[in-house]
């Protein structure tokens, strides 16, 4: 069998662009306690339409209500926002450089207030920028 889809620029899109995607993965993971293939997770989010292939995430509470089960709501909070019990909270930052805005997703601890993964490693925009929202996920 041929595969029909270009894996490498697949992965190379997850890799410079899925940050907001990467970051609920791992919220899925560490609330399932095991690892998911991240490639597969893709194929099928891309499938149902929860994500662009450029990883553009257009519906987070679909990958939570696909693998978490139940349905989950996502709110755009102001960066102070507090997390309630069992919210799952991802961070967005930016930075600026001259003319160009950096912008970068990561997922924040069970409080809500600390990076607890950064799917870059160590983010520039994280360490150089400014918090300035949160997308919280809750469970409905």
């Amino acid at each position: 069998m041929i595969r029909k889809r270009a894996v490498q620029r697949d992965m190379e899109r997850i890799g410079s662009e899925g940050c907001y995607f990467l970051s609920l993965i791992v919220a899925v993971e560490r609330e399932l306690d095991s690892e998911l293939d991240i490639y597969a997770v893709y194929l099928a989010s891309l499938e149902a339409g929860a994500i662009g292939e450029d990883c553009y995430v257009y519906e987070p509470q679909n990958i939570l209500d696909t693998y978490l089960g139940g349905k989950w709501n996502v709110s755009k909070m102001p960066a102070a926002y507090f997390a309630s019990e069992g919210d799952i909270v991802i961070m967005r930052y930016e930075r600026k450089d001259g003319m160009k805005t950096w912008a970068h997703f990561v997922l924040a601890d069970r409080s809500g207030a600390k990076v607890e993964y950064d799917p870059y490693g160590t983010s520039k925009t994280v360490s150089d920028g400014q918090l300035v929202s949160k997308r919280v996920l809750r469970r409905i």
